[in-house]
């Protein structure tokens, strides 16, 4: 008697990321899991209601982006699109300004995402005069990319407050003619809270559920055509966790969801009782969400040594005292914690509150996180070691803001940005991720970044930094799903596993990394055994 299944798929190479495992030829799905992995006369018994022939295409376990603001990304596809090519030049932005200003009634605000000063050729952000020609009659935000910084004209700091006379925020700054003192436009950090990605998540809560499950659906429909069955939200609001809910509920989801609460805005998840982890397969909560600095490309990284060309050292959002007790507070209510630190003055602060409640030596039990960990040196890594520290960070980041990147540390300094080895080499648990929308979300991209180590411009950063194939086969699978409390659910094609899976054009385990980008693409995204996108 032949058993029932949902999907049979045969015909290809299949990886399932099982450490040497043994061959297989065929993969069965019954009811959103995989219940059958092996040679096709071993599963020939069984009766497939739907079959999926590999046509010698590769089957590999579903990407996993553990750190990506799906929700942000989603309704900045709604805003002024003003990412910058390399070389672009200033006047491309303010002419795009222009365009919108046409088709937009005078005295609203225009706002844009995606500007990043070092790609364009000018090297600078528009300046505040430039942006009142483009926009007289309209206030206008441009966000940076890295989403800690923004280039505001003078109707907006008008609306904003800012002027000559306005003091610096705790954690942010406001660059200022060194003359007059006039802001210049450009905000950084807490600086820019009210348009920063806080403040447009907060604004999504004042939406239509309808309307907000559609923003998203439209930016998960998205990541299902990168290969994309598994994101880590960070920084999520509470009007987004019934929106989350809903659509996963009405199957509009097209991938699985893992929501971080906003520290600043968690109180009523925390006094509700609820715990990381809680939630289904489609949608549950992850780690909270803490923001400890700004970015690197943006220079407001706190860092202990300068910034090239220039005195700054960045910025701490916290004091240690005050970040200490925020992670003693969540850590005894059983809450899993994800912080953001770039630069190596953020590390270590975060590293020394983390020390204090896992204890040096110890397994870090609640996997507590460190988002992006963008700037080390040795010391730090022995400390990131005997805390068993979990990193969830960005390859992709080396090519898209790599430019900037080496402009603000230099040579000597290059060698210790991101530095993905020595992470692995020390035995950490190291995610993978894009950290949408600083970085574009297609996470094939992020592991050629990961083996390359090429900017936008060419040249190789830390090339003793490489990775091979298999680490950052693992940073998107294994070890994201670990991050997330998922691996054992997720990052391998196993029985019991979720069935999550992509079809690829090509072999990434034998195509050379340099030819990825418009010969490897993913023909067939499967989560749960459907079929949520499919080339054809």
């Amino acid at each position: 008697m032949s058993l029932n299944v949902d999907l049979l798929l045969t015909g290809g190479k299949i990886y399932t990321g099982v450490k040497d495992p043994a061959p297989v030829e065929a993969i069965a799905v019954k009811s959103g899991r995989i219940c059958a992995v092996g040679k096709i006369n071993e599963l020939a018994v069984l009766n497939a209601k739907n079959k999926i022939d590999l046509k010698g295409k590769i089957l590999i376990p579903g990407l996993i982006d553990a750190h990506n603001h799906l929700s942000y990304y989603s309704q900045l596809l709604l805003l002024l699109d003003c990412r910058t090519p390399l070389n672009g030049e200033i006047s491309d932005l303010l002419n795009k300004i222009q365009s919108k200003v046409k088709n937009t009634p005078a005295g609203q605000l225009i706002r844009g995402w995606g500007f990043a000063e070092y790609k364009a050729r000018e090297h600078r952000y528009p300046t505040r005069a430039e942006l009142d020609e483009a926009a007289p009659a309209n206030p206008v935000i441009i966000t940076h990319a890295s989403g800690h910084s923004a280039v505001a004209n003078s109707l907006m700091l008008k609306l904003m407050k800012i002027d000559a006379q306005t003091p610096d925020p705790q954690g942010g700054k406001i660059e200022r003619d060194p003359i007059t003192n006039e802001p210049t436009g450009v905000l950084h950090d807490a600086a820019m809270f009210q348009h920063s990605l806080e403040a447009l998540m907060m604004e999504f809560g004042t939406l239509s559920l309808e309307e907000r499950i559609a923003i998203l659906e439209r930016g998960a429909v998205e990541y299902a055509r990168v290969g994309i069955t598994t994101v880590g939200d960070p920084g999520t609001m509470p009007t987004h966790f019934s929106a989350y809910q809903e659509a996963a509920r009405n199957n509009r989801l097209k991938c699985r969801v893992v929501a971080f609460p906003f520290y600043e805005t968690c109180k009523p998840f925390l006094d509700s009782g609820l715990r990381s982890g809680f939630g289904t397969d489609m949608f549950k909560v992850g780690p909270i969400k803490i923001i400890g600095d700004g970015s690197l490309s943006g220079r407001t990284a706190a860092v202990s040594q300068p910034y090239q060309n220039s005195n700054s050292l960045g910025l701490l959002y916290r004091d240690q005292e005050m970040l200490d007790k925020i992670v003693a507070e969540l850590d005894s209510l059983g809450q899993q914690i994800a912080i953001h630190a770039i630069g190596d003055r953020a590390v270590e602060q975060v590293l020394i509150s983390y020390e204090k409640v896992i204890g040096r030596g110890n397994i870090n039990l609640r996997r507590h996180r460190m988002e992006h960990a963008g700037i080390v040196n040795p010391k730090l890594l022995q400390q990131m070691k005997e805390i068993d520290l979990v990193i969830a960070t960005q390859p992709r980041m080396l090519y898209e803001q790599g430019d900037g990147f080496f402009r603000s540390c230099g040579d000597e300094r290059i060698h210790w940005v991101y530095p993905y080895k020595s992470y692995i080499d020390m035995g950490l648990h190291v995610a993978g991720s894009s950290d949408c929308p600083v970085t574009m979300p297609d996470p094939l991209l992020g592991m050629r970044d990961g083996m390359l180590r090429r900017t936008e411009e060419g040249l190789i950063l830390a090339p003793e930094q490489k990775l091979n194939i298999e680490q950052v086969f693992r940073m998107f699978t294994l070890e994201a799903a670990y991050s997330l409390f998922d691996e054992e659910d997720k990052g391998t094609l196993e029985e019991g596993k979720l069935a999550d899976m992509l079809v690829l054009s090509d072999d990434p385990f034998t195509l050379p990394p340099e030819k990825w980008e418009g010969q490897l693409c993913v023909e067939k995204t499967i989560v749960g055994g459907e079929v949520v996108y499919s080339k054809e």
